[in-house]
């Protein structure tokens, strides 16, 4: 497609301006949050000692099954190491 960058995720859930509203799993499309890894791709390895799942690691586990969807990598993805966000 002309004037898109080629392996650039498309806006995931077309909902840029409210990524700071994903503070739980109610705000996150359901796209993503019924998928049932969502939870495990949304914990953040990155931050050892928290594993909690916060709105910015809900925005990565979003990004990584778009571009799942995408095709831009290859699924089924799972969570890395804290040196990398996504592995398929």
């Amino acid at each position: 497609m002309l004037g898109e960058e080629i392996g650039r995720v498309k806006k995931p859930a077309g909902e840029i301006e409210r990524y700071k509203t994903f503070s739980d799993n109610s705000h996150v499309p359901s796209r993503y949050s019924s998928d049932p890894r969502f939870n495990d791709l949304a914990t953040d390895p990155a931050h050892v000692g928290n594993k909690s799942i916060s709105a910015a690691s809900r925005q990565e586990a979003m990004a990584g099954l778009e571009a799942e969807s995408q095709g831009l990598i290859k699924g089924p993805i799972e969570r890395g190491p804290a040196e990398i966000e996504f592995y398929g």
